[in-house]
């Protein structure tokens, strides 16, 4: 996972923060704005916010937005908007982190979580979604890797969410339902995750031609196969059969396929499955019953304990 950093960078500042009182005088909240450092203007945002004096948090935004004597450097504007985001002023973060560009690094990918946290605080999907390609090179089968900062805790901690799933958030936002098929199946983690990305694509795909989706189903397999991610290519084509047959196919060549993957692989549960709702001649039958047996004995030879990877894709 490659989320250690991001979640310091959008920690703020620094975890220890001045304390300030909820209800300090006009007179010293005038000398906060003068001398001020930022954790303190960080926490007075915070401290605002929570006692209801929303007319503190302008001088507030106007103070951050307005920066630092030059040079600041590239921690310095990063601290300088991560506060702008606690005041709620997600555009202002925006302006602030466009001050710099650092170099490819740790402090680049820090840099491109806060300007998401901003794009997103902002409601611009179009902005996020951009910024999340870019944290990840355009390589999305990454972003299952990544972890973003969505809520902080009482606590301090921070509550995290896979990159892939809020990329496709941001394109459903932007009306893009395709664009967040094509991210949700590029998803390479395994576990109940992937089951449920698959299960969200297959709901999108509702409002799309049936040629596109078989289009982004293909362009997914193409993939799974490249990566050698064969668990993930069963489930496309399991995927693919079902909405063939919805749409009045008989689903008879990503069957095939998963038969033979199947077979590759020496998975019997998927070559159970594939012969569940059919009406078997007694050869097929003797050959679910074995398969039966060696899913109740998955360390026996062909059982599901085992696996042997195939050479050549679905």
């Amino acid at each position: 996972m490659i989320s250690g950093l991001f979640l310091l960078a959008a920690a703020g500042p620094s975890a220890a923060q001045t304390p300030l009182p909820v209800a300090m005088s006009e007179a010293d909240f005038l000398t906060l704005l003068e001398d001020g450092t930022i954790d303190q203007l960080q926490a007075a945002c915070s401290e605002s916010l929570a006692a209801g004096l929303d007319q503190r948090l302008q001088p507030l935004r106007s103070r951050l937005l307005e920066g630092w004597p030059a040079p600041q450097n590239t921690v310095l504007v990063m601290a300088n908007a991560a506060a702008l985001i606690e005041c709620r002023a997600p555009s202002a973060a925006l302006t602030v982190l466009s001050r710099v560009g650092p170099a490819p690094g740790p402090t680049r990918r820090a840099w491109l979580v806060l300007r998401w946290q901003a794009a997103d605080a902002a409601l611009d999907h179009r902005r996020a979604a951009r910024t999340l390609h870019r944290l990840v090179e355009g390589d999305l089968s990454r972003l299952d890797t990544v972890l973003l900062p969505v809520r902080r805790e009482e606590d301090g901690t921070w509550t995290t969410r896979a990159a892939v799933d809020v990329l496709a958030d941001h394109y459903e936002g932007m009306g893009a339902p395709d664009r967040a098929v094509e991210v949700l199946l590029a998803s390479r983690s395994a576990g109940p995750e992937t089951a449920q990305r698959l299960a969200r694509a297959a709901a999108l795909m509702d409002d799309l031609a049936l040629e596109r989706r078989l289009l982004l189903l293909e362009q997914a397999l193409d993939q799974a196969a490249v990566d050698e991610a064969w668990g993930l290519a069963l489930e496309l084509l399991v995927l693919q059969e079902s909405i063939e047959r919805a749409a009045g196919g008989d689903a008879q060549r990503p069957r095939q396929r998963r038969d033979r993957l199947s077979r590759r692989l020496r998975d019997p549960y998927n070559q159970w499955r594939l012969l569940q709702d059919e009406a078997l001649d007694p050869e097929s039958e003797a050959r679910r019953q074995r398969l039966e047996e060696r899913l109740r004995s998955p360390r026996d030879p062909g059982g599901h304990g085992a696996s042997t990877l195939p050479q050549a894709g679905p």
